[in-house]
């Protein structure tokens, strides 16, 4: 089955993993063809992220 599209919903600690991080994670899997990361909501230990990644065959 090939995956196009995939909408992740991320609550991450406050200071580590950064937005960076996570960025350059996602950019290395083959098959991504593009993605965003929205914040959501932000509280004092957690921030509420969207994630929406595209691709042609993501692994």
């Amino acid at each position: 089955m090939r995956i196009r599209r995939l909408v992740l919903d991320v609550d991450k600690a406050f200071a580590q993993p950064s937005l960076l991080d996570i960025d350059a994670a996602i950019e290395k899997v083959s098959g991504v063809d593009g993605f965003n990361i929205s914040v959501e909501e932000v509280d004092q230990e957690t921030v509420g992220t969207l994630i929406n990644v595209e691709g042609d065959n993501i692994d």
